[in-house]
């Protein structure tokens, strides 16, 4: 489930960027957004998921390595 949250956060966080930097076409850019948790949160929770074996290490690594390569 922690991968999922990851995941769903990193979607979010990415969708709040586009429309700061590329508003659809007709708006104007958002000023600002609002997001309720960080994206760091979700990591830290991942972190301590794998360390607690809740989470396979390989499950893991494909989650940060698709993270990184967006």
């Amino acid at each position: 489930m922690q991968l999922w949250l990851l995941r769903q956060r990193f979607v979010m966080y990415a969708r709040a960027l586009q429309a700061l930097l590329h508003p659809a076409m007709g708006t104007k850019a958002a000023k600002g957004v609002v997001l309720d948790r960080s994206l760091m949160s979700d990591i830290v929770f991942a972190d301590k998921n794998l360390a607690d074996g809740n989470i396979s290490p390989e499950g893991y690594a494909e989650v940060r390595h698709n993270l990184t390569e967006q």
